[in-house]
Order: structure tokens, then C-alpha cells, then sequence
């Protein structure tokens, strides 16, 4: 026998498999480092949350701020007064045809709409008022729906000077709209005159 024994070869197959074998161990290892390293992360997470739960459930209920509530809807003196002023504006602008359309059924029954602009031709004043220095007031009328609205202008006029002018209206519901049932204009440079009547 020949003391020259030759060496066992490797065959290129076991060089591949233990390359195989090596990358399935090392993707193995490198999983197991990761998946401990999200559970680190999900339990500092987890630990974060409670902290946040603990701390608000010591945090004591502030008192709800009580916001004073406004009603918005108009009461019927503010719509009465709003109502008044828009008609005594319809005759400073000579819209009478709107301010004839203000007046009850019963005031046009009475008085045809060219005596009505006869009776506002009586007050030039109402065309010469200061958009300042205006009082209004409302008060509760003699029937249950019915108001006296009051509106004090002041009348600019060169050669009179700075006159008061009064309106007194009684306003009235009528068929749920309102309506003005009569007026009186009183301007200080003339004598008081009735406009109108119920």
C-alpha cells in the first residue's frame, strides 16, 4: 500500500449548501435581533402610553364655562321700533307709496292715498332731518297688539335754525304684520297737525 493517501475532495456542492446554510442562520439571527428590538420598542411605547393614561386620569375635571345665552329673536317692542323707523325713513325719502302700504286697511279705507300725500306735503321738515341725534321709544298701546312708537329728529333749515320734530305712530298687528294705524307729525316751527286716524 502507498503511504501517499490522497486527500478526500470537496465536491462544489457542499461549498454551496454550506453557503445556503450559512445565509438561512444569519437572516435567522438578524430576524430574531429584530423582532426583539420591535418588542423593546412596542413595550417602551406601551409603557409611554400608560404614563400619559395615568397622569391624565389625575388630572381633576375643570368646571364647563357657563356662556351666558343671548336670544337672538326679536322681542315685538325691537320690531315695532325697527318697524317705525323704516316708515318714518319711507317719508323722508318720499317713498310714499311704500309708507301708504304701511297703514292699516282701516286708514286706507278712510283716507284715499292722495290725501295721505297731501297730509306728508303739510311736513317739508321730514325731508330736512338729521340722520343724528335721534330718540326713539316704544310703548305698550291701549289694545293688546297695538304700540306707540315716538321718534324726536332734529330739522336742519337755514332760516329757521334747528327745529324738533316729533312723530307719534300707533302700530298695530294686524293679520300677524304690522301696521301703522295712525301718526302725528309736530314739528316745533309749526302748529301740531293730525296726520292721521284710526
Amino acid at each position: 500500500m502507498s503511504d501517499n493517501m490522497s486527500a478526500p475532495t470537496r465536491s462544489p456542492f457542499s461549498a454551496i449548501l454550506a453557503g445556503l446554510i450559512g445565509v438561512a442562520i444569519g437572516a435567522v439571527g438578524a430576524g430574531a435581533i429584530g423582532l426583539v428590538l420591535m418588542q423593546r420598542q412596542q413595550a417602551r411605547h406601551d409603557a409611554q402610553m400608560e404614563a400619559v393614561a395615568a397622569a391624565a386620569a389625575n388630572v381633576p375635571d375643570l368646571p364647563f364655562r357657563q356662556v351666558p345665552f343671548f336670544d337672538m329673536r326679536d322681542d315685538d317692542e325691537t320690531r315695532v321700533k325697527k318697524f317705525g323707523t323704516e316708515f318714518i325713513e319711507d317719508l323722508e325719502n318720499n317713498r310714499l307709496q311704500s309708507a301708504y302700504r304701511s297703514m292699516t286697511p282701516d286708514y286706507q279705507m278712510k283716507t284715499k292715498r292722495e290725501m295721505f300725500d297731501a297730509l306728508i306735503a303739510e311736513h317739508p321738515a321730514i325731508r330736512r332731518l338729521n340722520t343724528y341725534e335721534r330718540v326713539e321709544k316704544v310703548r305698550k298701546g291701549t289694545e293688546s297688539t297695538s304700540y306707540d312708537f315716538y321718534l324726536t329728529a332734529t330739522e336742519r333749515h337755514a332760516e329757521i335754525g334747528a327745529n324738533k320734530v316729533n312723530f307719534a305712530l300707533t302700530i298695530a298687528k294686524i293679520n300677524g304684520e304690522w301696521r301703522v294705524a295712525s301718526f302725528e307729525i309736530d314739528a316745533d316751527s309749526k302748529p301740531k297737525k293730525k296726520a292721521g286716524g284710526t
